[in-house]
């Protein structure tokens, strides 16, 4: 797998969670592009950060939670899954990461747990990543470096070596999950 950072795109954390959550409107798209990651078809990487925002939101009750919360038992089991898979590479925050944290911060002020999203741009272009791929664009997009990839787009199947087999995968999974279980 090549770990060029030029190449690598993040997978912000609502990809994972949306790749688990097959009640939502979002699962196959998210699914389809991390398992193309996991499998190393497409160059994808991911950062500690995405893992504890994972934990937080599919363990979650009540307001804001996933639309089929996970135990946490199962959500660690998912983390590790992540941690082990070779084809997804992990950057981590580096000695810059705060310096360049602190310069977004000066041009794009936030408040509150926005300060997550900055955090996560500045850990990628720490590393050299540019790129991510997110539902959330308004999140990343006044972020000077960074590039938003829509997954919705599907831009990266066009782009890369297309598995027909996966695509008649995804096509033949049922529309309506509302009864499905994790």
């Amino acid at each position: 797998m090549n770990h060029n950072p030029e190449d690598m795109v993040l997978l912000d954390t609502n990809i994972l969670i949306y790749a688990d959550q097959e009640q939502d409107s979002h699962h196959h798209v998210a699914k389809m592009l991390r398992d193309r990651g996991q499998q190393g078809k497409i160059p994808v990487c991911i950062a500690p950060q995405n893992l504890s925002e994972f934990f937080a939101i599919v363990t979650r009750t009540g307001r804001h939670r996933a639309s089929n919360p996970m135990s946490p038992n199962e959500a660690v089991d998912e983390i590790r899954k992540y941690l082990e898979c070779e084809h997804i590479y992990k950057i981590y925050p580096t000695p810059t990461t705060w310096p360049i944290l602190l310069s977004i911060l000066g041009q794009y002020p936030v408040i509150g747990q926005d300060i997550h999203d900055l955090h996560l741009a500045a850990t990628m272009l720490s590393n050299g990543i540019k790129k991510i791929y997110t539902f959330n664009a308004k999140d990343f997009e006044p972020i000077p470096g960074i590039k938003v990839l829509d997954p919705e787009a599907i831009d990266f199947i066009e782009s890369q070596e297309y598995d027909e087999d996966l695509e008649q995968e995804y096509k033949e999974e049922p529309e309506d999950n509302e009864t499905a279980q994790h």
